[in-house]
């Protein structure tokens, strides 16, 4: 009898082992997952955070073109926050679309160079001015979008703002 619970002994013993090897596989495997999802959530919420903030830039630039009278210290400010919003975008999204960041600032620095000349042209000068800032001014409005409209910079980002993509 004493060898009969001996040997039960002895196979729970061997079998302890394995039993706790693969409980700690399913339990890596288990948090790699974990850490998977936790992962592409971070990505998403990094990347919609500059989203918002390219939007906001964007918008606050169509603001200032309107506005003769804000200041260059407002859009200097403007910009330094979207410079430190975009920061890592490379990294974040892609090469391209860091790219595309840019070209919105170089659009911006354009608009609001041409809304400046205003106050030193004469009246007659203005309007081919005038052109060129509307003309400016409706490349950001399409960027944008409208209630009608998709937005060109939710189809250059849109792709990336989805959960199945991160």
């Amino acid at each position: 009898m004493m060898s009969a619970e001996k040997d039960w002994i002895d196979i729970l013993q061997a079998l302890l082992t394995p039993t706790i090897a693969v409980a700690a596989v399913a339990i890596t495997l288990f948090q790699a997952r974990v850490n998977y999802l936790r992962f592409r959530h971070e990505m998403f919420d990094r990347r919609y955070e500059m989203y918002l903030a390219v939007r906001r830039f964007m918008r606050e630039v169509v603001a200032i073109g309107f506005d003769i009278d804000r200041t260059r210290r407002e859009y200097d400010d403007l910009k330094k926050q979207y410079l430190d919003a975009i920061d890592g975008a490379p990294f974040v999204f892609s090469e391209r679309i860091d790219e595309y960041f840019l070209e919105i600032l170089e659009k911006a620095e354009k608009c609001l160079g041409i809304q400046r000349r205003f106050r030193t042209l004469g009246s007659s000068e203005n309007t081919g001015a005038i052109d060129t800032a509307g003309d400016c001014l409706d490349w950001f409005r399409r960027q944008l979008g409208s209630a009608e409209r998709h937005s060109e910079l939710d189809e250059h980002i849109g792709r990336y703002l989805r959960l199945h993509q991160v």
